[in-house]
């Protein structure tokens, strides 16, 4: 039986070492769904605080 994350040799696998960089639209969509998180966070906090 083969263990989780062994290749056929037995020998364990390694991590990958590059890392995809996100692309500029990525990051400005997911900074702008952020900024409504927290927008929307910041209206919680301060109804809980009344």
């Amino acid at each position: 039986m083969m263990q989780f994350g062994a290749q056929a040799t037995g020998t364990p696998r390694r991590p990958s070492t590059q890392a995809v960089a996100p692309s500029p639209s990525d990051l400005a969509a997911e900074n702008a769904r952020l900024k409504r998180e927290n927008d929307r966070l910041r209206m919680e906090r301060d109804i809980l605080k009344t």
